[in-house]
């Protein structure tokens, strides 16, 4: 007898292959993003296994070149640059349509500086800069070059590079940096042939005022000595950070004359005094040949100068200061880090639009910089409707807020009561109602032996916000988990200490930790090609890690260095051309001044796992 064969219906055939094909991405998906949750922690060696095992258990699938690029970068930050580049040259030539070609380009090219091979890093830079459509690539690869330039190169190499260096962008950051160089070296047919050049080509671009400006120096043969006046607390409570700031001004302006170009500091110690900071400012801008000011680190002292750098006409840049509306006192001040006014803004419509959070407790520091911050976030706030639960403020040291806590949570179980979240019933009947469940909290206690207990968590506040100094969370980070509030912390840069977060984690329950928000005008990564640049040939200078405030002078001296046309000493032409840098990228970060003059970028920071990730 024959059997009938069964055959499987081809709809059923159909409907299998779709699944197995959502399963097979699915599997794909969560691998990659393992491989990608590796690599931002840092685990490069994990990363790179993840993701090789994907790439073998799905060949060619559809996240291939994103595969390919993290590995690269991973055996990148590995130190294995001849399988990086095996990486990267992939994608350039197996994938040359990808979007991700162009990143492969930028990754080869830390791959050939790290060689040694400086001209043919560039040229890959130049080609990401003229032909990208990735426009934030393209500025990323702009800052490299830019600091390849002032670092690496002398100016012997400049024609050569001038043939690498094609396009309109990569031309318009080559050419000014060229013309400096010669000029230094008192060549200034060659400094003028190259202006010339490119302003001929290019008419309209945005350097050409600078160049024009340059090629009307050049008669003074080379110019005068520039020099920058710096004001800082050598001496006194803030000795420390005016000296770290003032090491890295003078590593930017060591790089920049290791060109042969003219430029001098005139540092002096402000004592961290107003009236010391304001004799010093007068005396600098007395002086013709100062081109600019950077100080000081403190708001009001930085005000005091201000008012001195407006009046003579003479840019100020303020590298540290964040009080608002400090570089309203003139067009000639700058503030290079994010008004904290703005910082606090920025973090109330995440919280409320990004993160759904709708009710809002508030602890801060009764002091100009905690009430500013308050004052801003809680309007912020109110404006799109967000609810305050409660707000408090403490003076002095952090140690002991009970208080404060206690009264929040207070607020808190009050607010759950309101809403039937928490309801209070006879103790005999507790276990009766504790049986209905339907999310509901049942206690017996009046509200006082709730609040005194801190065993029952406070749902009631979605985000508690605490703009505290970096000194206080120590003390502020285990009341807030003692008092058990289950609510997302936000904060402000003095959160931004992965090593103190860490050490808070192993103290309490790290769920009251992780997920934690802050807002910052700093955030490095050694992930960050450029930082690395920066950092690996600061080690060598010095024989130690660039730290915050290195960095913080090293950017304010380079934003001035940029804006100087490396030949004459004016100090309006400074001024203009700092007005026109939207968009530095500094090691810090970018700086982006608006028509204020006041840097409008900050960083958004999340805790998570252990780790501190930029989420903007």
């Amino acid at each position: 007898m024959k059997h009938k064969k069964n055959r499987m219906p081809l709809s059923l055939l159909a409907w299998l292959f779709m699944a197995f094909a959502a399963f097979s991405q699915q599997s794909v998906d969560s691998l990659f993003q393992q491989g990608v949750s590796a690599f931002n922690r840092g685990n490069y060696a994990e990363s790179l296994r993840i993701l090789e095992s994907l790439d073998k258990k799905h060949p060619e699938h559809a996240l291939t070149t994103a595969s390919l690029l993290i590995q690269g970068k991973a055996l990148f930050q590995m130190g294995e640059n001849q399988r990086a580049e095996e990486a990267f040259s992939e994608i350039i030539r197996e994938y040359s349509k990808s979007s991700y070609a162009d990143d492969a380009r930028y990754g080869l090219a830390g791959v050939e500086y790290k060689r040694g091979r400086t001209n043919a890093s560039l040229n890959l830079l130049f080609e990401v800069m003229d032909k990208s459509r990735d426009s934030r690539l393209a500025e990323k690869a702009g800052a490299l070059a830019s600091g390849v330039l002032d670092t690496s190169v002398r100016l012997e190499a400049f024609r050569d590079l001038a043939r690498l260096a094609r396009g309109e962008k990569s031309r318009s950051l080559l050419v000014p940096k060229w013309a400096r160089a010669a000029a230094a070296a008192q060549d200034l047919p060659q400094a003028r042939n190259a202006m010339e050049s490119f302003i001929r080509d290019y008419p309209k671009n945005p350097s050409v005022p600078q160049m024009e400006r340059m090629l009307l120096s050049l008669d003074r043969k080379g110019g005068l000595t520039a020099r920058i006046g710096v004001i800082l607390p050598l001496t006194g409570p803030l000795q420390e950070q005016g000296k770290d700031l003032l090491q890295g001004i003078s590593y930017a302006v060591e790089s920049f004359e290791s060109n042969g170009l003219n430029v001098k500091l005139e540092v002096r110690d402000s004592q961290g005094r107003v009236l010391q900071a304001v004799r010093a400012a007068q005396d600098l801008c007395s002086d013709e040949t100062v081109v600019a000011l950077i100080g000081e680190l403190e708001s009001d002292i930085t005000a005091a100068i201000a008012g001195v750098a407006q009046e003579r006409g003479v840019p100020l840049l303020a590298p540290t200061a964040s009080e608002t509306g400090i570089s309203g006192i003139g067009s000639n001040i700058f503030q290079m880090n994010c008004p904290i006014r703005l910082q606090a803004e920025k973090l109330a419509e995440y919280a409320f639009n990004g993160l759904g959070l709708r009710r809002f407790a508030v602890l801060y520091p009764a002091d100009p910089y905690g009430q500013s911050m308050r004052d801003a976030f809680v309007e912020a706030l109110q404006r799109m409707g967000g609810e305050m639960i409660a707000e408090k403020w403490y003076s002095g040291e952090a140690q002991d807020l009970n208080p404060q806590f206690k009264a929040i949570r207070e607020k808190g179980i009050e607010k759950m009561l309101q809403d039937t979240t928490l309801i209070i019933v006879p103790k005999k009947a507790l276990d009766f109602y504790k049986a209905r469940g339907g999310g509901v909290e049942y206690v017996h206690q009046n509200v006082d032996a709730i609040v005194d207990s801190t065993q029952l968590a406070v749902t009631s506040i979605d985000g508690f916000f605490l703009p505290v100094y970096n000194a206080d969370l120590p003390y502020i980070i285990p009341q807030f988990a003692h008092h058990n509030f289950k609510a997302k912390i936000l904060g402000g840069a003095a959160w931004n200490d992965p090593e103190l977060l860490q050490e808070q984690r192993q103290t309490i329950e790290p769920s009251y930790l992780d997920g934690a928000v802050f807002v910052s005008d700093f955030f490095v990564t050694n992930t960050n090609f450029r930082f690395q640049q920066f950092r690996d040939a600061f080690r060598k200078r010095y024989g130690t890690t660039p730290e915050r405030m290195q960095i913080f002078g090293y950017d304010a001296a380079n934003l001035i260095l940029q804006a100087w046309d490396g030949i004459s000493v004016d100090r309006e032409a400074v001024r203009d051309a700092l007005q026109r840098m939207s968009d530095y990228a500094g090691i810090r970060g970018p700086i982006r001044f608006s028509a204020e003059r006041m840097n409008t970028h900050s960083y958004l920071l999340q805790y998570k796992s252990g780790y501190i990730l930029d989420i903007r």
